[in-house]
């Protein structure tokens, strides 16, 4: 499914760091604005320095809601690497721009 690719896609640059191809992904300027690297890089050491190598995604969980007439798909994912697990929460609109990105 498209928004599972995406969704894996985002998850990719932030273990990768590349927060402005994150931000590239987003088409709200509030959005872009939020997910400044300061932010992003404060998400990522809630976790631990070195979260090792990517081993596997688990379970991706969708749904899709429909509200004043936008549409927005939810996924929720865990991705699993050597030292770390985070579970990643992702809103994409109908053209799979990126609307929210949570980490856990």
């Amino acid at each position: 499914e498209a928004v599972i690719e995406r969704a894996q896609e985002t998850i990719s640059l932030f273990y990768e760091k590349d927060y402005a191809s994150i931000r590239e992904m987003c088409t709200l300027e509030s959005m872009k604005e939020a997910m400044s690297d300061d932010t992003l890089t404060n998400a990522r050491n809630m976790f631990t320095d070195d979260w090792g190598a990517f081993v596997t995604y688990g379970n991706a969980y969708t749904a899709e809601v429909t509200q004043m007439g936008n549409s927005m798909a939810f996924i929720q994912i865990n991705a699993t690497y050597e030292h770390a697990a985070v579970t990643y929460t992702l809103m994409f609109d109908e053209n799979l721009s990126l609307c929210g990105f949570y980490v856990k």
